[in-house]
Order: structure tokens, then sequence, then C-alpha cells
């Protein structure tokens, strides 16, 4: 099935890290302190979006909340979380790094977290990004978040591949969108979010691991 690939780029959180459970508690934290009524929907249309545009959505569905005092609360909740503890990488990343390394693939990381805080959970796995990764991008490095395909085409272009040509590595809905958006072919790690029946419809690749991904 990827047989034509000739890159890969990888999502961070829920990819590359098992730390989208820290935000999860943290939004339910949050929505009890600030009495928000949010369920399960809105975490899911936030995941994989930059904050700019988490808060923009926040804010059309609850113009009353304190958007920036409620996404404050739960940064700092994350923030505390992986400082005491980092976040362990997910099952089968460092197998499957080795194995595309080892065929000549060239690897990029791609997330809307910013810079700063993937270089410390990568320190905190005693990781250096820059001997894993042949390109990096982050919410610095971009202006329009996913499902925009924006970070996805300057990782490509930073690793010299074309999209059509580079299979992109998700577990959420968004940036799932972004990388059929782009012209990628987009794999489904699920973590937290089951893929939904119009990316089923379109034939997406889905996994429970990275440990099932095979590229030849």
């Amino acid at each position: 099935m990827f047989e034509k690939t000739k890159a890969v780029i990888f999502d961070m959180d829920g990819v590359v890290f098992d730390s989208e459970k820290n935000w999860q508690k943290a939004d339910v934290a949050a929505d009890i302190k600030f009495n928000t009524g949010f369920d399960e929907t809105v975490r899911f249309n936030c995941c994989g979006r930059d904050e700019k545009s988490v808060r923009a959505y926040l804010k059309t569905l609850s113009p009353s909340l304190d958007v920036d005092a409620y996404r404050e609360y739960i940064i700092g909740y994350v923030k505390s979380e992986e400082a005491a503890y980092g976040a362990p990488l997910k099952p089968g990343f460092i197998e499957l790094v080795k194995k595309l390394k080892a065929r000549g693939i060239p690897i990029a990381l791609a997330t809307s977290s910013r810079r700063e805080r993937a270089q410390k959970l990568f320190e905190k796995s005693e990781l250096n990004i820059a001997d894993i990764f042949s390109a990096e991008v982050y919410a610095d490095d971009v202006k329009v978040a996913k499902p925009n395909p924006e970070i996805f085409l300057i990782a490509a272009q930073r690793l010299g591949a074309a999209p059509q040509d580079t299979l992109v590595i998700e577990d959420s809905p968004n940036g799932i969108a972004a990388a059929y958006a782009g012209g990628f072919t987009p794999v489904m790690v699920i973590d937290l979010i089951p893929p939904s029946p119009e990316f089923i419809e379109k034939g997406l690749a889905v996994y429970n691991s990275l440990t099932e991904v095979v590229i030849p």
C-alpha cells in the first residue's frame, strides 16, 4: 500500500508521545472549574489545532466564557504534568524510525505545539530531535493551523519531497483532513479519537498502533 513512499511526516501528540491523555484530564478539570458544559465533541474539534484557532473556536461556542483564563488553566495543568513526568513514547515509534532510516526514507516532525514544548518533551525522554528528524515544523512556523495543510506542505518542502509521495501519520481528524487537503497519503494511528465514517469511505489507512504500520 505504501510502496511509493519517499518521505514520512509525524504528528507529535498522540503519535510520538502518549500525551493526549494529559490534555484530556486538563480539559475535564477545566470544564468543572469553569462550568462550561463542554463534552468530548468539543475536545475532538480542538485536537490538532493551534492555540489561536482553539481559542477562536471556543469563543464561538461560549461567548460569555473567559476563554483565555480557561485555556491558560488547561495549559498550566498540562505543563505541570509534563514538567514532572514528561510523556511516554507511543509503542513502536523508535522501531518505525529505525526502519525508515534503514531504508533511507527521510522523516519530519509537524506539530501544532510550539517548539519549546516539543523540545522539552523529547529532552525528557532523553532524545535529540535533530538526531531523529530531518525537518521540524512547529506552530511557531505556520500562519494557518490544521485542518489547513500548510504545516505539512512546509514539512514536505523541507524534506524535498512531493506531497503525493509522502505519508502523514496522524491521530486527529483535523490532522487527517489537513493531510488530505495537501495531497498527502494520510495514515491514522488511533489514540483517543476514532476515525470518522467520512475518512473510512475515502479508504483511510487506520491502525491501532505504530507497531502495525509497515512501510516496504
